[in-house]
């Protein structure tokens, strides 16, 4: 029984600590994967009918940055984050992406009410930067912290973008809940919304693959 609670307590913690991103699990706080990328893998590609890598099985992770992963990158990863202020009582979210071009775009929800207690609940605003430089998630100051990065690729964050442009530019803002409809559920929707794209884009390229 004790072995049995353990094991239950450690598959709720890995649930907990990491990201599920279709065919494997990423750990934000470290920022590694648990798992080789399963393109390439003989088991892989066989169900997408292709034939297997050379380099499936290969126990080196970082081939795909040339073993240097503190000076190269997969330009179309790391491509959503959830920024929070570093400090304070209240600590508000943003979500924050890519643009093709190298520079990022910001989305936040907040209360439109002044006062204290309206801010609890009242009619809430959606804001939209087509580029911002203070939330720059690879060299943000000491005012902010990445709370989550999701790896997607550049069409699932720019969905993600074109959401939020869309979204704040409605009439009808949602309505803020301090308690249930606030900026973490804003920021961290966008960031479901990008997997949620990047699942249906793996899904529809693996049935163009099949063949006829």
């Amino acid at each position: 029984m004790k072995a049995l609670l353990k094991i239950l307590l450690a598959l709720i913690a890995l649930l907990v600590a990491t990201e599920a991103h279709a065919m494997r699990w990423y750990s934000p706080s470290t920022g590694r994967w648990f798992s080789r990328d399963p393109i390439g893998e003989s088991g892989f590609e066989l169900l997408r009918t292709k034939p297997a890598s050379p380099l499936a099985g290969e126990a080196n992770r970082y081939l795909f940055v040339k073993n240097n992963p503190m000076n190269y990158f997969d330009p179309l990863g790391l491509d959503i984050w959830v920024i929070r202020d570093a400090s304070g009582l209240i600590r508000h979210r943003w979500a924050v992406g890519n643009n093709a071009d190298g520079t990022y775009w910001s989305s936040d929800f907040g209360p439109t009410s002044t006062s204290l207690i309206g801010r609890l609940n009242c009619r809430g605003i959606i804001n939209f930067a087509a580029n911002t430089l203070t939330l720059n998630p690879t060299n943000l100051t000491s005012d902010f912290v990445v709370e989550r990065h999701t790896v997607v690729n550049q069409t699932a964050t720019d969905a993600a973008r074109d959401y939020a442009k869309q979204r704040s530019e409605r009439a009808d803002q949602p309505r803020f809940d301090a308690c249930g409809n606030n900026c973490i559920d804003w920021a961290n929707g966008l960031a479901n919304f990008s997997i949620g794209r990047q699942i249906r884009d793996n899904l529809d390229k693996i049935q163009n693959e099949k063949p006829k």
